[in-house]
């Protein structure tokens, strides 16, 4: 077989591994950017990005590609958490605006289009098999039914989200802080969606509602995986506890879902290693944050840029930039559990609820 050679694979085409595949091969170098996922237009979640995503997207050139997708403004975040009545807790004084609900199949489109246009290969339904080391690089080789494919590189980038592929097979280890899953719905929408999003605690976890674009509502409960039995009745129990929250029940209605229920991992985690010689990870794969921060997808393309500077470094300096590189991943880790404690532990009319329990402690 022989071996596609590129001198960057990224794993994993999302909002990470695209804006750095985008920066990378605008700067001169041969990226492939490979995916598991064959469907791009999937339905995904993290919908909503904060005002800063504003001055990110002008920086990579991609502000009026993205206003192109006619995004919705989010004026600010309705919450409920430890109240009864919710507050609004609004974009105006932010210098940037407002932020924006997506439809993230079309955002993570357009990341991938600006890689594609910029000169990276994009391979779609790949799955990542062996990984050796050899030489000055890597040999990595996909999984899955013949014909495998098969490609040499100097450095290798784990862009995988919260599975960590590559980062496993080259022997890095996750830790999760809680077993947080997000099971989520899509609605036709309300003839007036508010245009904040709203979140809204129960006795046995959380929700999240935020309108889309095309006449679409999501809404999300966030629970522990071990309170969640998957079963033929998920959605009646799900209708239910919808039912329960007041304030997302009226933005949702009383229908059902215009498509199945989507489960999804949301807890929080990290890497033990983030990067070593020849690799690194970005995005979920190095740290896997709350969606409750909402933002997930702009620390995403915002450690993209950070990736690409440590591989665009001169080799006898890039030993330095990955130290560099670590210690950030691990200041942002700690800022991001110490936040995550303390707002779980503000919402005290629950707390002795097996959830809220969880997501108090130690995992």
């Amino acid at each position: 077989m022989c071996a596609k050679r590129t001198r960057v694979l990224i794993v994993g085409a999302g909002p990470a591994g695209a804006t750095l595949a985008c920066l990378l091969a605008r700067a001169g170098v041969d990226v492939s950017l490979i995916d598991r996922q064959s469907d791009d237009h999937a339905p995904r979640i993290g919908e909503t990005l904060p005002p800063a995503i504003k001055p990110l997207l002008l920086r990579l050139g991609l502000w009026e590609a993205f206003l192109r997708d006619e995004p919705l403004p989010s004026y600010g975040v309705q919450s409920l958490w430890g109240a009864d009545t919710p507050e609004l807790y609004s974009f105006i004084a932010n210098p940037h605006g407002s932020g924006f609900h997506v439809r993230r199949e079309c955002f993570d489109a357009m990341l991938r289009r600006a890689a594609r246009e910029a000169g990276a290969t994009l391979s779609l339904g790949i799955r990542i098999g062996a990984v050796e080391r050899g030489g000055r690089g890597f040999r990595i080789t996909s999984a899955g039914p013949r014909p495998q494919r098969e490609w040499s590189a100097d450095w290798v980038v784990d862009a995988s989200g919260r599975s960590a592929a590559m980062a496993r097979k080259l022997g890095a280890t996750q830790k999760r802080e809680d077993r947080l899953i997000g099971v989520v719905g899509f609605f036709a929408a309300n003839p007036e969606p508010g245009r904040a999003m709203l979140i809204e605690p129960i006795e046995s976890g959380w929700w999240y509602t935020a309108p889309l674009p095309a006449n679409r509502v999501v809404s999300a409960f966030m629970t522990d995986a071990a309170l969640w039995t998957r079963s033929a009745s998920q959605l009646d129990r799900w209708q239910r506890l919808r039912h329960s929250a007041p304030f997302t029940a009226q933005r949702t209605g009383t229908e059902r879902p215009v498509r199945p229920l989507l489960v999804t991992q949301a807890h929080s985690g990290h890497l033990t290693e983030v990067c070593g010689p020849g690799w690194l990870a970005l995005g979920d794969a190095a740290i896997c944050r709350d969606p409750l921060s909402g933002g997930g997808v702009y620390e995403a393309m915002r450690g993209a840029l950070a990736a690409s500077e440590v591989i665009l470094t001169a080799p006898d300096s890039q030993a330095r930039a990955l130290a560099d590189y670590s210690a950030a991943v691990r200041r942002a880790l700690s800022a991001h559990l110490t936040t995550r404690r303390r707002y779980y532990a503000l919402e005290t009319r629950f707390a002795a609820a097996p959830f809220w329990r969880r997501m108090t402690q130690a995992y």
